[in-house]
């Protein structure tokens, strides 16, 4: 059985230098930072003024506003006429935060981790500075796990924290969390630690679950299935798969698979559980978890992949590369033949 899945060009555009970060809308329009600062926003040509001299992220947080994480500046609020700047020398990473429910009445904030913790900037704010709302200690990588529920991993562990609230959850100690990925229908995620060691966990019982050992390289690259049907990761130029079933119990044994010929620096599963990675040498490829020995379509830019994004509900992947290219395909149903 072959499954086919044309990956469809509709959009190429060139930055004036490498990507550093792509960001989706929840209206389908895509932010393409460059490591200059630049950035693209949506279909127009132009690019915006430098927003920071060292952007690191980005993430939208309204319809019309966008923030970035600079390792100068802090973060920058931008959109609408106004640009907002809160330092914060501590800050790695964005993401928008969920505004629904009475904890975030009418306010859409972004999360901010770094190494001071977890703090929180809200579009519409002039203050100047981020709230700090949870000290969890170094923070590397964040999860949204749906509302105002985040989980966050660092130099000692995991912990679920309530941005509204301010307050943590539950914590667990495991070595230092390089990558991390949730199921958040499901309550079911996986961490890699600084071992290479992977572990698969459920939300409620952080202090059970099950711990996948045995890589020969470092875990850089980690992905989930939305409904937690199987954990995928790359390291090197492998691919691994482990698959869950419906009582979250995970295979005893690994599919592996050699993803690329070179390094995998790219991997992100989409809502529909296709799973997109890139490599060194600008390959795109693309995986159907029902059929995981051989990609099911590819796509070829020029120069390593340094981001990949898919959109809000699956359909489109945006592709950036250290040449500044950014190329944003369709995903068109694969055929069974």
């Amino acid at each position: 059985m072959t499954l086919l899945t044309e990956l469809r060009v509709t959009d190429r555009h060139l930055l004036d230098d490498a990507v550093r970060a792509l960001a989706w809308s929840s209206t389908d329009r895509l932010l393409a930072l460059g490591a200059d600062g630049r950035a693209r926003v949506g279909d127009s040509d132009r690019l915006t003024a430098p927003i920071g001299p060292d952007p690191i992220s980005c993430a939208w947080v309204t319809v019309d506003r966008v923030a970035v994480v600079d390792g100068l500046s802090g973060v920058i609020i931008a959109g609408g006429g106004a640009v907002d700047v809160a330092p914060s020398a501590t800050a790695v990473d964005i993401s928008p935060a969920s505004a629904s429910g009475d904890a975030v009445p009418q306010e859409h904030c972004a999360v901010v981790t770094g190494t001071a913790g977890v703090s929180v900037v809200r579009a519409n704010s002039r203050s100047d500075a981020p709230k700090m709302l949870i000290d969890t200690g170094p923070v590397r990588t964040a999860a949204h796990l749906g509302g105002t529920i985040w989980l966050v991993g660092g130099g000692t562990g995991l912990a679920v924290v309530d941005i509204a609230l301010g307050c943590i959850d539950q914590r667990i100690e495991l070595p230092g969390i390089v990558a991390l990925a949730a199921a958040p229908r499901s309550g079911v995620v996986a961490a890699a630690d600084c071992t290479g060691a992977i572990h698969v966990l459920e939300v409620a019982r952080l202090d059970e679950g099950t711990t996948l050992t045995g890589y020969p390289d470092p875990v850089r690259h980690l992905g989930i299935d939305p409904d937690g049907r199987f954990v995928v990761a790359g390291a090197d130029d492998e691919l691994t798969w482990w698959a869950i079933d419906g009582h979250g119990a995970v295979a005893t044994e690994p599919d592996c698979s050699i993803g690329h010929d070179s390094p995998i620096t790219a991997c992100e599963v989409a809502p529909s559980g296709l799973v997109a990675t890139g490599d060194h040498d600008g390959l795109v490829r693309l995986w159907n978890p029902r059929l995981r020995d051989l990609p099911v379509s590819a796509h070829h830019v020029d120069g390593e992949i340094t981001a990949l994004q898919w959109s809000t509900w699956g359909d489109r992947l945006a592709c950036g590369t250290v040449t500044g290219e950014v190329v944003v395909v369709d995903i068109v149903a694969g055929e069974v033949l």
